[in-house]
C-alpha cells in the first residue's frame, strides 16, 4: 500500500514540477540500460555507475556519464523530440 502511494505522488509531482520531470527521466534513462523503465531502478544503477568509478579509483567516470545524460535528455528536449520517448529515458540511455 506505502509503495503505490510513493508511486501515485511521485507521478503526481512530475506532472507539477519540471525540475522533477526531468529528474525523473535522467534516472529513466539510467534504467533504460537494464531495459527498466523505472525510476528507481535508474536511481540504483547510477549509484552504481558512481561508486563503481570510485572504487577503481576514477570518480570523474561516475561525473562524466551524469553529465552526458544530462547534456543528451537536454539537447532531446530542446529539439522537441518525441515526448513519450523522452519521459521513458530513450533518448538518454545511450548516453550512460
Amino acid at each position: 500500500m506505502k509503495m503505490q502511494f510513493v508511486r501515485q505522488h511521485w507521478h503526481e509531482l512530475t506532472n507539477t514540477n519540471r525540475l522533477c520531470l526531468f529528474i525523473d527521466v535522467i534516472l529513466r534513462s539510467y534504467g533504460q540500460v537494464m531495459l527498466q523503465n523505472n525510476p528507481l531502478s535508474g536511481l540504483i544503477f547510477l549509484v552504481g555507475v558512481i561508486f563503481g568509478g570510485y572504487n577503481a579509483g576514477k570518480p570523474q567516470i561516475g561525473l562524466a556519464c551524469l553529465l552526458a545524460v544530462i547534456s543528451a535528455n537536454a539537447a532531446a528536449y530542446l529539439y522537441r523530440l518525441n515526448r513519450k520517448a523522452w519521459q521513458q529515458g530513450i533518448y538518454g540511455f545511450n548516453a550512460c
